[in-house]
């Protein structure tokens, strides 16, 4: 900024000259004080020890306290699937170990008491295998055996049941359509949320011989070994335990 008669005027500033006394001065090192440390910076204190009132740290338990805590039982993936076979459990033997085992007269008795209901129900009737059509296949049957027993394992019954082999029967000719012998988990649970929400009175019922009472539109022929020993033919009219279309019919 200079001066003209009065007036001022704004120039460019100047380059200062500086002496080379003062340049050699000032390129010399200068110790530079460290910078003020507020309280900000200043680390935390360690913490003042509480005593027992203090809340205790947290333990991380050791395998063994965890197995000790929950059992010895092992995770479902270790788990290997039970494998169930007829004959091996007492209670469940085949029809060979049935007809030459002590109880032989139990179960001898209780597979007569599975033919008279079927007889009951009308389910089959007994035909000669002349009366049986030719190309039309026998469906193979077993007796299955189970022993009910009580809750103090003492013995309630010896029950026989007269099934059929499913995986015998040819689609198109002993049967055209099967549905699963129960329902799904998630159907039942539907069931209940549509009773619930209506407002619907919920009742059960267990229907002896349920698959006894279902008519069948397909022939289907078996066999059956009697008391005596010998070969017996069946013509079914009604659904047996075991078919393909018996939880259908």
């Amino acid at each position: 900024m200079r001066t003209v008669d009065g007036a001022t005027k704004l120039t460019k500033n100047p380059i200062p000259i500086i002496p080379d006394n003062e340049l050699e001065e000032s390129s010399s090192e200068e110790e530079i004080p460290p910078p003020e440390v507020s309280d900000w910076d200043q680390p935390d204190p360690p913490p003042e020890d509480l005593g027992p009132a203090a809340a205790p740290k947290k333990k991380r338990r050791t395998a063994e306290e965890w197995t000790n805590l929950v059992g010895s039982r092992r995770s479902t993936r270790d788990r290997k699937p039970k494998i169930f076979a007829v004959g091996t459990d007492p209670n469940h033997p085949t029809d060979q170990q049935a007809r030459t085992s002590p109880q032989a007269k139990e179960w001898a008795a209780a597979r007569i008491k599975e033919r008279e209901q079927l007889l009951k129900y009308q389910v089959f009737t007994k035909i000669r295998k002349s009366d049986i059509p030719e190309g039309i296949r026998i469906v193979d049957t077993k007796w299955v055996y189970l022993i009910k027993r009580k809750a103090d394992s003492t013995i309630e019954k010896f029950k026989a049941r007269k099934v059929g082999r499913g995986f015998t029967q040819e689609e198109g000719i002993n049967y055209n359509e099967t549905y699963a012998q129960m329902m799904r988990t998630e159907t039942f649970k539907i069931l209940l949320v549509i009773a619930l929400y209506r407002n619907w009175a919920i009742q059960q019922w267990d229907v002896v011989a349920a698959y006894l009472q279902a008519l069948l539109k397909h022939e289907i022929y078996i066999t059956d070994i009697n008391e005596d020993g010998e070969t017996e033919y069946w013509k079914l009219h009604k659904a047996l335990y075991g078919l393909k279309q018996a939880g259908h019919e």
